[in-house]
């Protein structure tokens, strides 16, 4: 698991977790639940890239503001290290999934964001939840009852 999110590739079934799955294969506890209170799980997921390049594919993200993990370009006035907290509705889905979702919003929040400043890409797309930084596609999640939400840092550039 950790192999692959270091090698860069993401697992075989990155994008089919089932729902019976807790966090399919794609996904690893890093805080579990805590008694007492409702649903909250930190999940640190490795498949950044593969959720994006699907999105992509399947016409959910824009191919021509293309999100890069990578750095590169040169930040734009008042492009650089923004920071976006997104959420998806976890109902019906497995944790992998809802976090994948949520991962997808924040990179669409950032394409907007690009459009707007005249941007052309997004680069350095990290997780930085709880102020930490989280390089190389691998990205923090947190669940709840209802639903979850990624906390990303990006850059836009011309």
């Amino acid at each position: 698991m950790l192999a692959a999110c270091q090698s860069g590739s993401a697992p075989k079934n990155a994008h089919t977790a089932s729902a019976d799955t807790p966090a399919g294969e794609s996904c690893k506890v890093i805080r579990d639940d805590t008694a007492g209170s409702g649903k909250n799980i930190i999940y640190r997921c490795c498949n950044g890239q593969a959720a994006i390049n699907a999105a992509i594919a399947d016409g959910v993200l824009e191919s021509g503001i293309p999100v890069s993990f990578g750095g590169g370009g040169v930040p734009i006035a008042n492009g650089r290290n923004l920071v976006t907290r997104q959420a998806a509705n976890g109902v019906g889905k497995s944790d992998s999934e809802a976090c994948e979702h949520a991962l997808i919003n924040a990179a669409r929040k950032f394409q907007q964001t690009a459009g707007k400043l005249g941007g052309r890409s997004v680069t350095g797309f990290h997780s930085y939840f709880d102020k930490q930084p989280l390089q190389g596609g691998q990205y923090d999640c947190q669940t709840g009852s209802f639903h979850v939400r990624v906390v990303m840092r990006a850059n836009v550039v011309r």
